[in-house]
């Protein structure tokens, strides 16, 4: 009797151990270097206006991330995804993480990663976001048209009293952060110092990843 409790206490022993590595296992995700390599994009055969075009995640689905000058911004390969660069892109007015289709990249030595995304909540409304692993990047906003842009000039003076800056300032397009509510549904994707890359389908931007602090989520 004593030999098969033993037995029976064994293996509920390894049966607990098993099931706490598959929670730890699947509810984890995976952390990622931000050291990155030095590349270049291409600018042979472009006129020199010419702009890429990045994205928020790995695929034209995603929403934008900027469009940069080939010669004008400090690229860092950080690693490659499905065909596309993660880039750690520093430019004139400030600095973000964004990817681009890898065929546009020049030096690109960096390794090719598998992404298995772990689904989490947001703990409470989250606002701002950025575009990288700290309040060192830009902040995600999304561009909105002024509501005074389509007014004529005549309607403009009446509303400002001919108040010329006022009417400038009216006409600008607005920048407003980007928010994503509490309880939101998001990919946890990768952690890097602290910060987690999530993917969400967020009203304003659509289908976008994004980094928050990672005691902003918790793993379903």
């Amino acid at each position: 009797m004593k030999k098969l409790f033993a037995l029976i206490l064994t293996l509920a022993l390894l049966l607990c151990a098993a099931g706490v590595s598959a929670m730890a296992e699947g509810t984890s995700w995976q952390a990622i270097g931000m050291e990155g390599t030095a590349a270049e994009l291409m600018s042979e055969g472009y006129v020199k206006t010419f702009r890429y075009q990045t994205f928020t995640g790995p695929g034209k689905e995603y929403s934008q991330g900027g469009a940069y000058l080939p010669r004008k911004v400090n690229v860092k390969a950080l690693h490659r995804e499905n065909g596309y660069v993660l880039l750690d892109v520093e430019y004139s007015c400030g600095r973000r993480c964004v990817y681009l289709e890898e065929r546009y990249v020049k030096n690109l030595n960096v390794d090719e990663i598998t992404v298995t995304p772990v689904t989490a909540t947001t703990n409470a409304a989250i606002c701002p976001m950025y575009y990288g692993p700290g309040t060192q990047y830009d902040v995600v906003t999304q561009r909105m048209r002024s509501k005074y842009a389509d007014m004529s000039m005549a309607e403009l003076n009446k509303i400002f009293n001919n108040d010329a800056k006022k009417i400038s300032k009216a006409i600008k397009d607005i920048f407003p952060k980007v928010e994503l509510a509490g309880g939101s549904e998001v990919k946890v994707l990768y952690e890097a110092d602290g910060w987690v890359c999530i993917e969400s389908d967020c009203t304003i931007l659509g289908k976008a990843r994004t980094w928050i602090p990672a005691d902003q989520v918790t793993v379903k």
